[in-house]
């Protein structure tokens, strides 16, 4: 005859006690984690080197300060509105072109020794009228400019290129012309 044998049951409170330690087991490891990343995050924020793309909200250094106001009194310098009496102003140009047939003839340029005052804008070719706009100069950040020195394509007679001319002028001073070409499509 034989005997039937139970099968093993694994009493309920053993189970229980089993997953109360998995979870107090698991709750310690995430504090422990949490723990050590607090105190990387501490110890990268007294770290003289910054990442990349982040911010030092630190007050700045009198070094930097100085350098600050270094840099404030030469932009000052640079956009007094008063012109200076020793120096001439100059014209410079950047850009004179059209971005494509029928649109505006876009004139760029950068002038010195002057804040204020007019840029005279001449466009020439031969057996044509004369093109001439006038713009007030403006200040830029670190130069100053001809404001809007857009000139209509239907202010010109023909195509072709024209011969271009840049003045800039004050009160108290004319610039040398500025010079060059650009080629128009009505």
């Amino acid at each position: 005859m034989k005997i039937a044998k139970k099968p093993n049951k694994i009493p309920k409170k053993v189970i229980v006690i089993a997953i109360g330690l998995l979870i107090l087991g698991g709750a310690g490891a995430f504090g422990l984690y949490q723990s050590q990343r607090a105190n990387k995050i501490a110890s990268s924020a007294n770290s003289p080197i910054r990442e990349s793309n982040s911010v030092d909200y630190t007050p700045p250094s009198q070094d930097q300060q100085q350098k600050q106001e270094d840099t404030k009194t030469d932009v000052i310098k640079q956009n007094d509105t008063t012109p200076p009496t020793d120096s001439s102003i100059s014209v410079t140009l950047s850009r004179a072109n059209q971005g494509g047939k029928g649109l505006p003839l876009n004139v760029r340029t950068i002038i010195t020794g002057t804040n204020n005052g007019t840029c005279t804008v001449t466009l020439t070719k031969t057996g044509q009228p004369t093109v001439t706009k006038t713009f007030p100069i403006i200040v830029q950040a670190t130069y100053s400019t001809c404001q809007q020195s857009d000139i209509a394509a239907s202010d010109f007679s023909v195509d072709g290129d024209w011969a271009l001319s840049v003045i800039a002028s004050n009160s108290s001073s004319t610039s040398k012309a500025a010079t060059g070409s650009v080629t128009i499509s009505k």
